[in-house]
């Protein structure tokens, strides 16, 4: 689960660039969805995990990354533990990354018990400790061999049996000086035994399983002594290494402890583990006839450890670096121990939630709270509460995930033809609605996923559902104005809309309607203060009140229910740049919008960084530098906020037009304190017949 959010959040940084998030020929270093540098080992986590036309796009985001695409290897699957009681027909299969039991039903198996297992095939011996066969359980297919009534201390076979180069090896220890070796292969009739006097002793202390490596089997002691047989010409030689570095094993400090020797094959190279007691495990490589102790973190390796066979594998997700060990807890439960060489420490049973290590295995670093709370946010219920289960850290990143807001959408709207723009700021992708109704009309607002349209006559108004294609007339209105807005949906029995006009510098026009008027009803209003002819913001409802901001630090708020107009000047805002003359020659633009019934002003001037208020008890203050999570879609007739949306949190979003009127977004990215892409021209900025729009239902 926790890796499927990964790749969500992956996909919306690939999507998401803070230069023109349009453009793919100009990708920043740093993406703005995250104020942190992605740690090497999560990116080739990520990377892995890709298809190849996905690993192709991410390479694209910076060096870093493209890096990293470079860097992942063929990953390899893990193994599975399989238990095989001695009674009954069923054996049971444990995946330790997923810790989920299954249990397949097998009559074939009958009184038995398992000696081997290589290449999901089982060796396995009947209740009367001579008869021996293959079996796979998956396809359930049995190869009998003939009858072995001599002991051994060690047994493996080279190769699937269905292979022709299959051969069964057995070794037992006659004597100090003396092994036996026995050799069958699957269709022979009998077992072929040789013994061998050795030079070198084969102790009574412990040893390592038998292993097949390039048609050769091996066995080590713990007198440092390497046996090797060669099927082929039945042949035995041994070789001992003084310098291995085993002095525990021979120290009298550990001969408490319980010893296991662990031999097994990586790639055609042996490798040798042994362990004591709840030590760290050691592991060696057999490299140009020397033992050569393998690095700190096992170089990428998973070792799975069992008493007659052990396997490895290379880069296994969430298992690399690190050893495991099959186990039973209560009642039987199948679980597992990990040795972590990340963590330099054993990790508790892997299937045991009550008991979890405050880190986990599948990462060797600590993951920033903030890509956290975005993998938290992309959970569905259910996991969420399993990932707060992982560690202290998870738990708090889990609590403090709030709801998750859908972003705007860009919308643009030609004067002439049946067609509308959709532009997606954070896919990147551009949708077309034919909308036969539309005719030649241009676009004064919008609010709730409505458009507030005007026909080509200036005077004949409609409020129109681009999704839905309802339509809602509404009286004409032959008044200029400056600024218009509606409430609310115009569904809804709470719709009023207002137009504000300035007829002089100290009187304002305000008309009002709401569906299903017969007309408009126009009052004007003498002001102490003067709404002057310099810039103001666009109109906004609150709270069933409707506000405009003058560029003179001027608030004008009517009431539509009493049909009053009230209005208060702040001497201290903080708006210096306006008036002053070194900024005059700047093009400067304000916006009013609403954040949890509060007012939010935003004004820019030029490329210069937009300076953010929030109107708190009848006092402007400006927000800090990040915008604490906030979102904002700026347009000429309508802005909008959203809080915590993902890839684009502490932004500011302006509609543009590309070469060839390619629908496009400029954004100021307050983690990074500066425009993407590059300094905007700002006259292109917030087109007349583009704003943003609720998205449509139908993509969500």
């Amino acid at each position: 689960m926790i890796i499927h959010a990964c790749f969500n959040f992956v996909d919306l940084t690939i999507y998401r660039s803070n230069k023109d998030v349009n453009n793919n020929n100009n990708r920043p270093e740093r993406e703005n969805i995250f104020s942190f540098d992605l740690p090497s080992c999560l990116l080739g986590l990520i990377m892995s995990l890709l298809m190849l036309k996905d690993k192709i796009r991410a390479s694209t985001v910076c060096k870093k990354w493209l890096e990293a695409a470079k860097s992942v290897r063929v990953v390899h699957k893990h193994q599975w533990f399989v238990s095989i009681p001695t009674f009954g027909n069923s054996i049971n299969l444990f995946d330790p990354l997923e810790r989920k039991k299954y249990t397949l039903n097998l009559p074939e198996k009958g009184v038995t018990d398992v000696a081997y297992s290589k290449d999901g095939w089982l060796l396995m011996r009947r209740s009367s400790f001579v008869e021996f066969f293959f079996f796979n359980p998956y396809s359930r297919e049995l190869i009998s061999l003939p009858d072995n009534e001599l002991p051994y201390k060690a047994i493996a076979f080279s190769s699937a049996p269905t292979s022709e180069t299959c051969t069964l090896v057995t070794l037992n220890r006659i004597s100090e000086y003396i092994v036996a070796i026995s050799t069958c292969y699957p269709g022979a009739t009998e077992w072929i035994t040789k013994k061998f006097h050795c030079y070198l002793a084969f102790g009574p202390n412990v040893h390592s399983n038998l292993l097949c490596v390039n048609d050769r089997f091996y066995c080590f002691t713990s007198g440092g002594v390497l046996f090797e047989f060669d099927p082929a010409s039945r042949t035995l030689s041994h070789q001992a290494w003084d310098d291995v570095r085993f002095p525990e094993i021979h120290n009298n400090e550990w001969s408490y402890l319980p010893k296991e020797l662990y031999l097994m094959e990586q790639k055609g190279e042996l490798i040798l583990m042994y362990t004591y007691g709840a030590e760290k495990p050691v592991v060696y490589k057999l490299v140009s006839s020397k033992w050569e102790e393998m690095s700190s973190t096992l170089d990428g390796l998973t070792i799975f450890a069992s008493m007659y066979s052990s396997e490895t594998r290379m880069d296994v997700l969430g298992m690399k670096n690190s050893v495991y060990f099959p186990k039973y807890g209560l009642r039987n439960n199948m679980q597992c121990v990990s040795y972590s060489y990340n963590d330099a420490r054993s990790n508790r049973d892997v299937n045991n939630n009550n008991d979890k290590p405050e880190r986990e295995n599948i990462f060797s670093f600590d993951l920033p709270s903030c890509l956290l709370g975005v993998i938290m946010s992309m959970l569905m219920l259910k996991d969420k509460i399993r990932a707060s289960t992982v560690c202290k850290k998870w738990l708090e990143a889990a609590k403090s995930v709030r709801v998750v807001h859908k972003h705007q959408w860009f919308v643009s709207i030609p004067t002439f033809g049946n067609s509308i723009n959709l532009f997606d700021p954070l896919e990147r992708k551009k949708y077309t609605l034919n909308l036969p109704e539309k005719g030649v009309t241009d676009v004064a607002y919008s609010k709730d996923g409505w458009l507030l349209m005007r026909r080509s006559s200036f005077v004949e108004f409609f409020f129109f559902n681009p999704y839905s294609r309802e339509l809602i007339s509404l009286p004409d209105n032959e008044l200029p104005y400056k600024a218009i807005a509606f409430s609310s949906a115009p569904t809804s029995e709470t719709c009023t809309l207002v137009t504000l006009n300035r007829i002089s510098e100290y009187i304002v026009a305000i008309s009002t309607c709401y569906p299903g008027a017969t007309e408009w009803i126009t009052k004007k209003f003498h002001c102490y203060l003067a709404f002057g002819p310099n810039v103001h913001s666009n109109l906004v409802c609150v709270n069933d009140r409707f506000y405009c901001f003058t560029s003179r630090g001027v608030l004008f708020e009517f009431d539509p229910a009493s049909r009053t107009l009230s209005h208060q000047a702040w001497d201290d805002v903080r708006f210096p740049e306006i008036h002053n003359n070194e900024w005059s020659y700047l093009p400067k633009e304000l916006y009013l919008m609403e954040q949890k019934g509060e007012l939010i002003l935003m004004y820019t001037y030029g490329a210069e960084k937009p300076v953010v208020y929030k109107l708190v008890s009848s006092k402007w203050e400006e927000m800090s530098s990040t915008l604490d999570g906030l979102t904002i879609f700026a347009s000429m007739y309508s802005s909008e906020t959203r809080m915590d949306v993902l890839g684009m949190k502490n932004s500011v979003y302006f509609p543009k037009y590309g070469l060839r009127n390619n629908m496009q977004c400029v954004s100021y990215s307050y983690n990074d304190a500066r425009y993407y892409p590059g300094l905007p021209e700002r006259r292109l900025l917030c087109p007349v017949d583009s704003l943003w729009i609720d998205p449509p239902p139908f993509l969500k």
